[in-house]
């Protein structure tokens, strides 16, 4: 029989890595409307629905509005400062992807990033807090991951003493140096 501890440890190591993953964005948490490269037809909608995403330090905002096509992402941020009664402190305007907007893409009209008569924006500080909670996230699913790996490593090890034990399998293997391969 395998050992419960063992058991209970690659348990709580996965429930551990899934409530991880739960915080980490999803593709499902905002809708990609991607960019089909066609400003011609862009620029005979009737008004572009911009969604507007402003990561601050301490949470995210989020805005809805229809613009004309003509408009520019600078002029977004403008009404957003305006609706919201206060500035924008976030130097960096990016695409759905994540991608920061040049200075000519900033200027020219909200036709030549939509896609579908829609265009998801993002307001951030270049050196965004969200990013490295990104990074400490995937640092923090690796660090799970290499748990729930040791612990099914040791469960499996468990298992096999007991069995050899149990069927007379002989004496347990010596141990391993960690990320050997066993080959000489």
């Amino acid at each position: 029989m395998a050992d419960p501890i063992s058991i209970a440890t690659i348990g709580a190591a996965a429930g551990a890595a899934n409530k991880v993953m739960a915080l980490l964005p999803s593709e499902q948490s905002q809708p990609f409307f991607g960019s089909q490269g066609q400003p011609d037809a862009e620029r005979r909608c009737k008004a572009i629905v911009v969604f507007v995403k402003c990561v601050g330090r301490t949470g995210t905002e989020r805005f809805r509005h229809h613009f004309n096509p003509t408009m520019s992402p600078l002029q977004v941020v403008a009404l957003y400062a305006h609706e919201r009664g206060r500035p924008v402190t976030q130097d960096s305007i990016l695409d759905e992807h994540g991608f920061e907007l040049s200075n000519q893409l900033r200027g020219e009209g909200l036709y030549n990033l939509s896609s579908g008569c829609r265009l998801n924006l993002t307001l951030a500080h270049r050196r965004n807090v969200v990013n490295e909670g990104v990074n400490s996230s995937f640092s923090a699913v690796t660090e799970a991951t290499g748990a729930v790996s040791g612990a099914v490593s040791t469960a499996t090890g468990t298992l096999a003493s007991a069995t050899r034990k149990l069927f007379g399998g002989g004496p347990d293997p010596p141990e391993r140096n960690a990320g050997s391969s066993g080959m000489a």
